[in-house]
């Protein structure tokens, strides 16, 4: 009898297999209005959020209004009600109105249902290549291009790069100007 159990406790969580989602929500607790109050709570955890840096230049560019709906935090009674149900959150994403965690059926059933999530989209997973055909594509490259570009060569494929290399475009003498790496500067 315990064997029976066992077995269909284990096939029951093949069927109800858990994956990553983004969970979207349809609002951050206020009416997204052209100008915020500059008093309230929610303003002032935003500005807290920046560097002055950030803000000098905001500041030359937004003027008095340098902070915008995107940089307000996510709804804290949103997370919390997620979190209550049993729901470990992974990241949460402030520009996207937006936090990630795992789900089973069960929970991403409870959680479409609540009326201020606005979707649920699934994860995309990064797989592998297949290394025999990450091989040959090696090889195959290697004799058609002086360039050595090793396990990279599936994402410079991507863009044409071998291609490029080719034609004799390498970009030298090329200047490059990095305007928003978008780290997180408290944590690095």
């Amino acid at each position: 009898m315990k064997l029976i159990i066992t077995v269909l406790l284990f096939l029951s969580g093949l069927t109800f297999s858990q994956s990553k989602y983004l969970i979207y929500f349809k609002d951050k607790g206020i009416e997204k209005t052209g100008t915020l109050s500059k008093n309230s709570s929610i303003y002032n955890e935003a500005v807290n959020s920046l560097s002055e840096k950030a803000i000098e230049r905001r500041q030359k560019v937004l003027g008095e209004n340098f902070i915008t709906y995107e940089d307000l935090p996510i709804n804290s009674n949103y997370i919390q009600e997620i979190e209550s149900s049993g729901i470990k959150l992974i990241n949460k994403l402030k520009w996207f109105n937006a936090v990630s965690a795992i789900l089973n059926e069960d929970q991403f059933q409870k959680i479409s249902g609540l009326n201020f999530v606005e979707k649920i989209e699934k994860v995309h997973v990064f797989k592998k290549p297949n290394e025999k055909y990450h091989q040959n594509e090696l090889n195959k490259n290697s004799q058609t291009n002086d360039n050595n570009y090793g396990a990279s060569l599936n994402q410079l494929n991507l863009s044409n790069i071998p291609l490029v290399h080719k034609n004799n475009i390498t970009g030298k003498g090329v200047r490059i100007g990095v305007l928003d790496s978008g780290f997180d500067w408290k944590n690095h």
